[in-house]
């Protein structure tokens, strides 16, 4: 309850005075008013307008009640009393004047005594002897997983975790006693552009925490009530939880700024521990991927009759086309990359094979174009071409991710592709491709058409079997949007290769010589022992066969044996015989 008695006297006053009286609650709080009329439930109680007795007191009560969980606990709560003479303003010139001249002189107040009144009463607070609170806080502030990956630029929905302590149990750097209660707590996060809001959890304070996310002028807060008070020795540790989004990419470092104090000032050497700035790395990173568009490519082309008879004998045959998709699947987009075709136009002698009608198209990318260059003899064994301030071979020889075209590939039919002596280079270059290029409509195209050599087909033998016409493309990175490190360096400079495969069948163009059917060979074998047979009987008729024998003797003829049983044979004179 606020009472408030007045009593007014004077000299040559008259007895009986006109008086406007009003009373301010909380009166050093412009806003955040703590206490209030029970009436009104208004700070400010309305005018009360009065006549008065000369020299007698007059006394009014009114109930005030102060709200629960007030927050500026430091400042004393004030009622303030004025009060002011009514009439006293109105009371000048013209009027002034003619009340002098009627011999009544109007009443003022006293100038030296105050027209306003203020009592006040303090709020007890456990700050010793002296009510004076001196805290020493203090904040710290890291990431929950130290050895998570950098912010990519580009990646959204990966949650952040930041582990952020404040104390209050310190000691004082002048008097080395212990902080006392921090009143009106306060820890401000300033957050890093492009990094959004999403809340705290796994809470451990003295007092309930609540945290806000606030927006002023440009900068983003998320402000912590920490405790009002903090009491003495205490400490708070909560998680809070952000989400990188929008990332620009123009500084290679999320910087979170934590500023914690108090409504009671700290001792000036004190203060160094209430910031802490706290870093995350970002980066950039891609993942380039070429492969095969098969719904646009030629699979196959097999000669018919009607396609022999339309193609034979030209230089033209069939039409092939070959497509290629570019996508980057990494979160950061890519300013510009480069594509290197090897395309089978010619055998390895010099023929035309497979002829590019046109050049070379690069779809649904702003910027990108090819160029075109032919590998002959004269050239290819060295040839090189510019890229910045340094040559680079054409002939990738790296580890690369492969996407290659699987249908038809049979170990024992032939490849045809480039080779050593004979192949058309095909050098594209492509504009910017954004980060997270899943949907494979959004990839950019490379088209090649062409039509295949028919004449080569027949000259070279290609016309006895089937083969495979196959081109070859190799897709790197050649430069990042943002002047910041690269995460996963070998993954974001990787070559991609891919391959499209067509399935040729000319057979058709040569037709193979029929072979002699079994049964004309079984007949002619049968035809050949009748005609042998045939012969036989008739040289057998005809007596060729009969054998003509010797007369026999006409008397008998006996040999006498040449030696006796044990007889020594004669000597032979031979070696003195001369030849006869």
């Amino acid at each position: 309850m606020v009472r408030t008695c007045v009593e007014y006297s004077g000299v040559g006053v008259s007895n009986e005075l006109e008086f406007d009286f009003f009373w301010t609650l909380d009166a050093k709080k412009n806003i955040s008013k703590r206490m209030f009329q029970y009436i009104t439930q208004q700070p400010e109680v309305s005018e009360l307008n009065l006549r008065l007795q000369k020299e007698k007191i007059f006394c009014y009560d009114f109930i005030v009640y102060i709200l629960n969980n007030i927050r500026d606990k430091l400042t004393p709560i004030d009622v303030s009393f004025s009060y002011r003479l009514v009439g006293e303003n109105e009371v000048v010139g013209r009027k002034k004047r003619q009340a002098i001249n009627l011999g009544t002189i109007p009443p003022i107040l006293d100038k030296y005594i105050p027209s306003t009144v203020t009592v006040e009463g303090k709020i007890s607070k456990n700050c010793g002897k002296d009510e004076q609170c001196i805290p020493e806080l203090s904040v710290l502030a890291e990431r929950v997983e130290p050895f998570a990956k950098p912010i990519e630029v580009g990646s959204s929905n990966e949650e952040i975790e930041i582990s952020i302590t404040v104390r209050n149990d310190g000691k004082l750097a002048k008097d080395g006693n212990l902080a006392e209660d921090a009143y009106e707590t306060m820890l401000y996060v300033e957050l890093p552009e492009g990094v959004l809001y999403s809340g705290i959890t796994n809470a451990n304070a003295a007092v309930a925490l609540t945290c806000n996310y606030v927006t002023l002028n440009v900068s983003r807060f998320v402000i912590c009530d920490i405790g009002n008070p903090m009491p003495a020795l205490a400490k708070t540790y909560f998680t809070l939880l952000v989400t990188p989004h929008n990332i620009d990419g123009q500084s290679d470092k999320l910087t979170f700024k934590l500023n914690v104090n108090s409504s009671n000032p700290e001792n000036d050497g004190d203060t160094w521990n209430n910031y802490f700035p706290l870093e995350i790395p970002v980066r950039q990173h891609a993942v380039l991927e070429i492969s095969p568009n098969l719904a646009s490519s030629t699979e196959q082309v097999i000669y018919n009759t009607s396609g022999v008879s339309l193609y034979k004998g030209t230089g033209f045959g069939p039409e092939i086309t070959h497509e290629y998709r570019v996508r980057n699947l990494g979160p950061t987009p890519v300013k510009s990359s480069i594509i290197n075709i090897y395309w089978p136009s010619f055998d390895d002698q010099g023929n035309h094979l497979l002829k590019i009608d046109e050049d070379p198209k690069v779809l649904n990318n702003e910027g990108g174009y090819c160029e075109t260059l032919l590998l002959s003899p004269e050239n290819s064994t060295d040839f090189t071409y510019q890229e910045g301030n340094s040559k680079i071979n054409v002939l990738l020889q790296t580890k690369s991710k492969r996407h290659s075209r699987q249908r038809r590939e049979v170990s024992n039919i032939k490849n045809v592709k480039c080779n050593n002596q004979y192949c058309t280079f095909i050098k594209c270059f492509l504009g910017p491709l954004p980060g997270h290029m899943v949907d494979s409509r959004d990839a950019a195209v490379i088209k090649i058409k062409s039509h295949i050599w028919t004449n080569t087909l027949v000259l070279r033998g290609l016309t006895s079997e089937p083969f495979n016409l196959k081109s070859q493309a190799f897709a790197q990175v050649r430069a990042m949007p943002f002047n910041i490190p690269v995460d996963n360096f070998n993954e974001t400079y990787m070559v991609s290769r891919a391959e499209v495969s067509t399935y040729v069948n000319a057979e058709r163009l040569s037709p193979k010589t029929k072979g002699v059917e079994i049964w004309k060979i079984a007949l002619a074998i049968v035809g050949g022992l009748l005609l042998l047979l045939i012969i036989i009987l008739v040289l057998w008729v005809c007596g060729f066969f009969r054998r003509k024998r010797r007369p026999p003797p006409t008397e008998p003829t006996y040999n006498k044996p040449l030696m006796k049983n044990g007889q020594q044979p004669p000597k032979s004179n031979l070696a003195n015989r001369p030849y006869e």
